[in-house]
């Protein structure tokens, strides 16, 4: 993805423990979701996010939308 903002070191840690954190909560109450595009690339090719890449790609089953705003921290 092009964009202003690409994953340097600056920020790469927070996106991970941002994804980790996501994640973590999504599997404690059972949402189901997969990571999609470049997110799903970088994890299995490089074992990372992609340093060129700005953002991250998760898609949530539609029978699990509504309890994510019910678990989600604000």
């Amino acid at each position: 993805m092009s964009g202003k903002y690409k994953l340097d070191n600056r920020n790469a840690g927070i996106a991970v423990r941002m994804l980790e954190r996501v994640t973590s909560i999504f599997e404690d109450h059972g949402i189901k979701y997969v990571l999609t595009a470049g997110t799903l690339l970088g994890i299995y090719r490089e074992n990372r996010l992609l340093p060129w890449d700005n953002d991250m790609d998760l898609r949530v089953f539609r029978e699990d939308e509504n309890q994510i705003t019910k678990v989600i921290p604000r």
